[in-house]
């Protein structure tokens, strides 16, 4: 729902003639119009400090983890059904789309997400596992900025 609102957002302050802005919404964040935007991406492990910068344009992200919501520790998360990865990050044109694809990714098990990053080539996918490794898919690495 919060990647859907904020579009909803994001068009009326269109129909309104702004053209360049940013909505974070919780930090899930759409970039209007051609400006490039750096934004960090929170290390999963390490609340104050960014494991990637990532430079969007006229895009939007969403970030699916168990670091910021959970009940004691990482595994009980928020997020049910969880498996080995503890991080998805989706680039994609609009923010119900990268929410809807960061939260799959976290849930799906190695194939289903493969497959749905595959038939996918629109989204920019970072997946991050438990051992902190780091997998970038349909040209993510792109985005990055630093690291």
């Amino acid at each position: 729902a919060k990647g859907c609102i904020t579009d909803r957002i994001a068009e009326f302050l269109k129909s309104k003639g702004l053209r360049e802005f940013a909505i974070d919404s919780r930090g899930d964040v759409l970039v209007s119009g051609e400006y490039s935007h750096v934004l960090g991406i929170q290390h999963p492990r390490e609340k104050n400090k960014n494991i990637f910068s990532i430079k969007i344009k006229n895009q939007s992200v969403a970030t699916s983890g168990d670091y910021n919501q959970f009940h004691g520790s990482f595994e009980k998360s928020h997020i049910i059904n969880g498996s080995d990865v503890i991080s998805t990050t989706v680039v994609a044109e609009n923010l119900e789309e990268a929410d809807v694809y960061a939260t799959a990714l976290f849930v799906a098990n190695e194939k289903e997400r493969i497959n749905l990053i595959k038939n996918n080539k629109k989204i920019h996918v970072l997946i991050i596992k438990k051992d902190l490794s780091c997998k970038m898919y349909n040209d993510f690495e792109e985005l990055t900025n630093g690291k």
